[in-house]
């Protein structure tokens, strides 16, 4: 399987909705991208995010004028539509 080079990091509140099925696609999905999730304000600060976000972050070397560094996922909190949206960026 080939790894895509896109990064998705959740921003959560403490005991959040959205992390058990975050970890869920995230443990099915680790071969294909890199997941990283946080719960600390001062990150979701610096990340100028809301909680409970799900974001694409484009590694730097594939930026380009075309498409934004970050994309923000605004669907539902279900395994099957984050996992359509991690395969279709």
């Amino acid at each position: 399987m080939k790894a895509i080079n896109t990064n998705f990091c959740k921003h959560q509140a403490a005991d959040s909705k959205l992390e058990k099925t975050f970890h869920k696609v995230a443990d099915k999905l680790r071969e294909k991208a890199r997941f990283a999730h946080s719960a600390n304000s001062e990150v979701l600060k610096q990340a100028a995010q809301k909680e409970d976000t799900l974001v694409l972050y484009r590694p730097k070397i594939y930026a380009n004028k075309f498409e934004p560094d970050f994309v923000v996922y605004d669907g539902a909190f279900d395994k099957d539509d984050i996992e359509k949206f991690i395969n279709t960026q």
